[in-house]
């Protein structure tokens, strides 16, 4: 379930706000200036801000109801309950309830302005209640949906790491076969061979128990089974891939490489290479083509740090942000660089985006590295 609307109609929410209460002012049938609607378009444009600025947005609209009011005995109601749920969907459970009672005394006030009789006056009191209790629920029960899809996606996202763990384990238990029947197959003949055989058995029954505890850890958080399993999946050695995909679809990539590149569990390379992909499908999503996107890898003693920066060769307008990850892929990808013991980030930044992520290093050193082709 979509917990908000969708962002085709969000940017309209002002503009049906003002037609809705300009409608009620007419349905009212009394005399209203040319100067009240031409101000509400200018109060309804605060909506526009609503996301980022709520509670400042409300205090707007509540002033606003009260001077038009007094001045001009019109009753603003739509924009002011849309600010309202904004309040509500974004902020605290008692600020919220504050301006839930805030609203509906400014409501209440408009009633005592009309000096209705107490039959009507009480039941315009009642409508009132319901109008700024209606627009409290539908927030708080935003906050919900948001909380429960952030969940079930988190949930999905940790069956699916523990698949691909399911998969790099079951690979490392072939190997260990295979090693151990060449190393029985030459004891007798090359003890040499057979003794770095069971070397290579040693690190790779290593390797898998390290992997296994990261996927047992994730099934108990899961609790579950009901996501679509996938293929195994690559690792850094397929960013190059991915840069060329970027560039296919008009994006602007650099890569940056600093260090000597170290060893990484496969599950960690396949942390890194989901950081690069998430990172350039919001870039191109979000910024769109002609984005100029810098991938950075910086090899330590004991981490790497994979970062990813979007620029769009502009300051972004006051107040702007590039919005990036609007779903739950952030989400995935901390929850997998968390699993495989690194540390993640996201943020705006003056002119773009930033996703990076610090990675472990094997602690076994009689590996390969897996740093690939990056071009």
């Amino acid at each position: 379930m979509t917990p908000t609307l969708g962002p085709r109609v969000r940017p309209l929410v002002p503009g049906l706000a003002w037609l809705a209460d300009l409608v009620l002012w007419l349905a009212e049938g009394a005399a209203t200036p040319v100067a009240v609607p031409l101000l509400s378009a200018l109060v309804c444009a605060t909506l526009f801000a609503r996301a980022a600025h709520p509670v400042a947005v409300l205090a707007v609209h509540l002033g606003w109801s009260v001077c038009v009011a007094q001045i001009w005995h019109a009753s603003p109601l739509v924009g002011l309950l849309v600010a309202l749920y904004a309040v509500a969907a974004g902020r605290s459970l008692r600020l919220s309830v504050c301006g839930m009672l805030l609203t509906a005394a400014a409501l209440a006030a408009q009633l005592e302005i009309w000096s209705e009789p107490l039959e009507s006056a009480l039941f315009e009191l009642l409508a009132v209640a319901l109008a700024a209790g209606g627009a409290w629920a539908l927030g708080r029960r935003n906050i919900t949906l948001r909380a429960e899809a952030a969940a079930a996606a988190l949930r999905v996202e940790r069956l699916r790491i523990a698949r691909d763990l399911h998969d790099i384990v079951s690979h490392a238990l072939s190997g260990i076969v295979v090693q151990a029947a060449g190393a029985k197959a030459v004891l007798s003949l090359d003890p040499g061979l057979a003794e770095r055989g069971l070397s290579a058995i040693e690190s790779t029954g290593a390797q898998a128990m390290d992997e296994m505890h990261r996927m047992l850890g994730l099934l108990r958080s899961a609790g579950g089974d009901d996501a679509t399993w996938l293929n195994r999946q690559p690792g850094l050695a397929n960013v190059g891939a991915l840069l060329d995909w970027a560039r296919d679809n008009g994006l602007v990539p650099t890569t940056v490489v600093d260090g000597e590149p170290g060893r990484l569990d496969d599950s960690t390379s396949l942390a890194a290479y989901r950081v690069v992909q998430e990172a350039l499908t919001n870039t191109l999503k979000h910024a769109g083509p002609g984005t100029a996107v810098t991938l950075r890898l910086s090899w330590g003693d004991t981490d790497l740090t994979v970062s990813v920066e979007n620029h769009l060769g502009r300051p972004l307008r006051a107040g702007g942000r590039l919005r990036q990850g609007g779903g739950y892929g952030l989400t995935g990808l901390r929850e997998r660089v968390t699993t495989v013991g690194g540390a993640f980030e996201s943020r705006a930044l003056d002119d773009g985006f930033l996703v990076s992520a610090r990675l472990p290093l094997a602690r076994r050193l009689d590996r390969e590295p897996v740093g690939g082709p990056v071009r």
